[in-house]
């Protein structure tokens, strides 16, 4: 176990999910986040065509988006509004993600190890890009560099990018994809390597793989590991249609027969790793352990976009080799399985060559895309969380299912089953959960990750006390209000004691409106935080009332939010008129 790597805390942003706690409930009621264009995005009438031939059309009309990208909490990170309009979404993403992260693995108030903390972010695209530099580009673009004759006067020219802000200082932090690891050490004031990897659909889980790496060998003693995708204009959505792997049912369905490709999604991701010996030195709650991690590329090939079995099932072995595990001892597989004919047709093949003649019952597998679309460079970050929470809290998820399952399940794929409710995760012999995490990007780099469940819980247990005394606190009254239905609403779904969820929340910032109560028991608890809520008042906490216990998973605290959009819509109405009146 000296090569373990600990996973102590998680933020998560996906459809569906504004964090771990709604991404946790999201996985395992099996729900589906699909939905239509955002009018924030783009005008889908623009590029929608039923014809799938139709050149810069796509016949697709859904995908899965988050919601309130436009809201961030600029002061709280230290970045002034003027520069926050400037950011990639994406960057801002994963601001909020690594705070949340830091906030579960209880070190919102504490330094983590000393600043020697490297962050590696999964990260390939920049939609954002296109957008801030269009003052730019556009004017020269329609001024006939492409070999057009200029057909707009002056003045529609500067109309076309009237609502976007001028090239300034921030422009180009603000479009840079370094920048999104970067920003989280400068915010955090952590001195180990910052930079984001891009090895496309593989890109979140390629980070971790450098991550694990880096603390195995000394370089950094913790890591945040992230992944993140957003996409603000068409292009990806009408090239994915053009090779044929964009669902054009507006479905997402791995494994099943009727599968016609994936769902584009978008989404955050990032968790905080330690030295599996140095987490348990520091007293650290573990949801998970990476046992193992391996990365190679298919090498030559039939092409950038064809998978290659081979190289896939290289990858995982070299997973489990590394592990130090048998094989024989999965019990979940979390798949890429992007629902593409020839994608999926590859993973089971690959799987199968690793797993089908070691294990003894039928191997549960799933994919997170059924419920959330592809988010690319944020997929495998989608993929690991659900991983995770699947091993900690010993639950098998289930698989959205809308038709037959492919031919291979009734074939050499026989030695899986798609489980469709969540049902207990049995263990044999003694054996701890363990689960296989797949990510597999175009151009061939595949990357696999042995997780397997925390060794047995060292920290001391809540203390025995007749009361507990709770600190809960946010930016203003609405806040806390809204904070502490969060917590009520979160407290009925879980077995978390008092006294855990007591010491949890002294492990919180202090803000700027804070209330400081006492409970005995989780229904006095609850009754508490429902009367917050309302905006009632509770009795102030007693003498000797007692805060220990140990870490567990709470609704991250509220931040004060912005409005941070690039668009200036009330600019981009006017030069709309303008236009309309020339």
């Amino acid at each position: 176990m000296n090569d373990a790597i600990a996973l102590i805390g998680a933020g998560a942003r996906f459809p569906g999910a504004h964090q771990m706690s709604d991404f946790r409930g999201m996985v395992l009621s099996g729900s589906v986040h699909f939905s239509p264009v955002p009018a924030l995005r783009w005008d889908h009438a623009q590029m929608h065509s039923p014809n799938p031939k139709h050149v810069n059309k796509t016949p697709a009309r859904a995908g899965a988006f988050l919601d309130d990208i436009e809201w961030f909490a600029p002061e709280f990170f230290g970045v002034t509004p003027k520069r926050a309009r400037l950011m990639d979404p994406q960057q801002r993403l994963i601001l909020e993600i690594a705070r949340q992260a830091l906030e579960d693995s209880g070190y919102a108030r504490r330094h983590l190890a000393d600043g020697r903390v490297g962050v590696y972010v999964g990260a390939s695209s920049s939609d954002h890009r296109t957008w801030a530099s269009s003052p730019v580009h556009v004017p020269v673009n329609l001024a006939g560099r492409d070999g057009v004759a200029p057909v707009l006067s002056a003045d529609e020219v500067l109309a076309v990018s009237a609502a976007l802000p001028g090239i300034s200082a921030y422009s180009i932090t603000g479009a840079q994809l370094n920048m999104i690891a970067a920003n989280v050490s400068q915010t955090f004031d952590f001195h180990g390597p910052a930079f984001s990897i891009d090895t496309a659909c593989s890109s979140a889980l390629a980070a971790l793989h450098e991550a694990v790496l880096h603390l195995r060998a000394g370089v950094v003693d913790a890591a945040l590991v992230g992944g993140v995708y957003v996409q603000l204009d068409p292009t990806m959505m009408v090239c994915f249609s053009r090779i044929g792997a964009l669902s054009f049912s507006d479905r997402c369905s791995p494994f099943q027969a009727g599968a016609d490709g994936f769902v584009l999604g978008e989404g955050a991701g990032m968790v905080v790793l330690k030295r599996l010996a140095d987490a348990q030195r520091d007293g650290d709650r573990i949801l998970a352990v990476v046992r193992g991690v391996a990365m190679n590329n298919d090498g030559r090939g039939q092409g950038p976009l064809t998978p290659s079995a081979t190289g896939q099932a290289a990858a995982i072995r070299d997973a489990w080799r590394d592990a130090g595990c048998d094989p024989a001892s999965v019990g979940l597989l979390e798949a890429h399985a992007t629902a593409t004919v020839a994608g999926d047709a590859s993973e089971l093949a690959a799987l199968g060559e690793v797993f089908a003649d070691n294990v003894s019952a039928p191997v549960p597998i799933s994919s997170i895309k059924a419920n959330i679309g592809h988010g690319l460079s944020s997929a495998g970050m989608a993929s690991l969380l659900k991983a995770v929470m699947a091993v900690e809290q010993g639950v098998i998820p289930p698989q959205p299912l809308s038709g037959p399952l492919r031919s291979e399940f009734t074939g050499p794929a026989s030695w899986l089953r798609v489980p469709t409710k969540a049902e207990p995760w049995a263990t044999r012999d003694g054996t701890p959960r363990r689960a296989g995490v797949s990510a597999f990007g175009f151009g061939g780099t595949n990357v696999h990750v042995v997780l397997e469940e925390a060794p047995a819980d060292t920290r001391a247990p809540s203390s025995e006390v007749a009361r507990h005394r709770f600190v809960l606190s946010a930016p203003n009254a609405d806040f806390l209000a809204a904070y502490a239905a969060g917590l009520a609403s979160a407290l009925r779904a879980t077995r978390a004691v008092p006294g855990d969820v007591a010491f949890t929340l002294e492990t919180r910032r202090i803000d700027t409106v804070k209330v400081e109560f006492c409970a005995a028991d989780s229904a006095e608890l609850i009754g508490k935080l429902d009367r917050l809520a309302d905006g009632g008042t509770v009795p102030p906490p007693v003498a000797g009332a007692s805060t220990h216990g140990r870490l567990v998973s709470l609704p991250a605290s509220p931040l004060v939010q912005r409005r941070s959009w690039l668009v200036d819509e009330t600019k981009a109405s006017g030069a709309a008129k303008a236009v309309a009146g020339a």
